[in-house]
C-alpha cells in the first residue's frame, strides 16, 4: 500500500517559513516508546510526500535525548514481514520463526542495551529519505514488539534533521489517519495561525502535486 501527503502553501507562506528557518515535521503515531521527528524538509509551494507500507527494524546506541538524531547503526537488509521475529546478535539482525502476526518482534542478543524501532523511507521532493519512526530501549535477552499506524502529523518546527528525539508533537499540528480506502490525502497552509489544515482525503493520489491557481486581479480603475 503506498500513502501520500500532498501540500499545498503559498509563496508568501514558503518564503517567511524558509527564511525563519523552520521546516515542515512529520511524525508518526505509534504504539509506544519515544516519540520521533521521523522527516522535515524545506518546503516549497507544492510538496508531494509518498510512502510505501514497508518497514525496517534497526538498533541505535544513540542516547534517547531530547534534540539527539538517531544514527540507525543496524538494521534489517530487507524491509520485516510479521509472523517472524528478527534477532539481533553481533550486530547483524537475522530473520526466524516464532513471531505473532499483524505485529513486527525483535530480540536483542547482543551484550549490551540497544534502542529498537521501525525505519522507514519517504519520498520527499522526489529524493528518497529513510528515516526511524520510533525508538524502544531493549536490554539484552528481551524482545520487543511494533505496531505501526498509518497516522501522521504535521506542523512547523525548528528542527532541521530527520530522525530526530522531540519531547512532543506540537499542540499545533494537524493529524491525519490513512487508511487502506482513503490513503492520500490534500493538506493546505493557514498563514494567519502557521497551520496546517486537511482539505480532503482519497483513493487515488495525485501523478504530482497540483498548482495553485492563479488569484484573480483587481481591475484597475480609469
Amino acid at each position: 500500500m503506498k500513502y501520500s501527503l500532498n501540500i499545498s502553501i503559498d509563496s508568501a507562506a514558503v518564503r517567511t517559513i524558509n527564511q525563519t528557518r523552520q521546516r515542515v515535521t512529520l511524525v508518526k503515531s505509534k504504539a509506544g516508546g519515544t516519540t520521533l521527528a521521523w522527516v522535515t524538509f524545506k518546503p516549497m509551494e507544492n510538496n508531494l510526500v509518498t510512502w510505501e507500507e514497508n518497514y525496517l527494524i534497526y538498533a541505535t546506541t544513540t542516547a534517547l535525548q531530547e534534540g539527539a538524531v538517531l544514527d540507525l547503526q543496524s538494521q534489517t537488509d530487507l524491509p520485516v514481514q510479521t509472523g517472524f521475529v528478527y534477532t539481533l546478535q553481533d550486530g547483524v539482525f537475522n530473520k526466524g520463526d516464532g513471531g505473532t502476526k499483524g505485529l513486527f518482534a525483535a530480540v536483542n542478543q547482543d551484550e549490551n542495551g540497544e534502542n529498537f524501532g521501525l525505519a522507514q523511507t519517504a519520498i520527499i521532493h522526489g529524493k528518497s529519505v529513510l528515516a526511524p519512526l520510533n525508538a524502544i530501549p531493549v536490554n539484552h535477552n528481551q524482545n520487543v514488539t511494533f505496531e505501526p499506524i498509518e497516522t501522521v502529523s504535521i506542523y512547523l518546527s525548528n528542527i532541521q534533521d530527520n530522525g530526530v528525539v522531540i519531547s512532543d508533537v506540537s499542540g499545533d499540528a494537524l493529524t491525519v489517519e490513512l487508511t487502506s480506502v482513503a490513503p492520500n490525502a490534500t493538506i493546505g497552509f493557514n498563514d494567519g495561525s502557521n497551520t496546517f489544515f486537511l482539505q480532503g482525503t482519497s483513493a487515488q493520489a495525485p501523478a504530482r502535486p497540483a498548482r495553485r491557481a492563479a488569484q484573480p486581479q483587481a481591475a484597475a480603475r480609469p
